[in-house]
């Protein structure tokens, strides 16, 4: 409608006017080209879990060389004797434990200019993708590593490995404290110990009872008093 406005002519124009819009963030000509985007951090991809190092394995750094770890087979030995009477002597028998490198790598292409222009820590990312992955490839050889085509000779495959405590079938509370027994009796350090298993194996001690309503032989992620991991 017209009106006078101080003696200049002027209409008036609802608001509600104003309500319809074709400019929309949907349509990339129609207003989307101006719609901004936030790039986050590269989510990396489900990985097995590395298991060794975290279960206590040691490592030798910086090494430039094969390396010999002596080791003692036999060792002297406590007597009692009467006054005046010798003590029985006995000799340290030695051997070595001789560990060669292997090589384990992994490669992966990529240019300055993704690195330049990407909107994330991109390099931070891949170094921790890398990290992961050569994780996973350590375990792998440690426990299953076939000893042949540059791979270490796992634990699995190793035939000094005391293998005397077997089971078949469902495990059984006895069939765990037999083997740690043997671990004991191989005068092993069994306090420190953990059980390393694969996830089969986790889930089926979790739903065996130690005896019954004694509580499961896996449970809160321990075994008779040991951590268990599972990769």
């Amino acid at each position: 409608s017209r009106t006078d406005l101080g003696g200049a002519p002027g209409f008036f124009f609802p608001l509600s006017g104003l309500d319809s819009r074709t400019v929309t963030a949907g349509a990339a000509g129609a207003g989307g080209f101006s719609v901004g985007e936030t790039v986050e951090p590269t989510l990396g991809a489900l990985k097995a879990r590395s298991i060794v190092l975290a279960g206590g394995a040691q490592v030798f750094r910086n090494l430039t060389a094969d390396l010999r770890l002596p080791t003692a087979t036999s060792s002297a030995t406590a007597t009692w004797a009467a006054e005046g009477e010798a003590i029985a002597s006995a000799d340290l028998a030695l051997n070595s434990l001789n560990l060669t490198p292997h090589r384990l790598g992994g490669s992966m292409t990529y240019s300055s200019q993704l690195l330049a222009t990407s909107g994330t820590d991109l390099e931070t990312f891949l170094r921790a993708e890398f990290a992961s992955v050569l994780a996973v490839g350590l375990d792998q050889a440690a426990l299953v590593g076939s000893g042949v085509d540059g791979q270490p000779l796992g634990i699995a495959n190793n035939s000094n490995v005391d293998t005397s405590v077997t089971h078949g079938g469902t495990v059984t509370w006895a069939d765990v404290l037999n083997l740690e027994q043997a671990v004991d009796l191989a005068d092993a350090d069994v306090e420190s110990c953990r059980y390393l298993l694969s996830p089969e194996t986790v889930r089926s001690w979790k739903a065996v009872e130690r005896s019954a309503g004694s509580g499961f032989i896996v449970d809160y992620g321990r075994c008779n008093g040991h951590a268990v991991s599972s990769s």
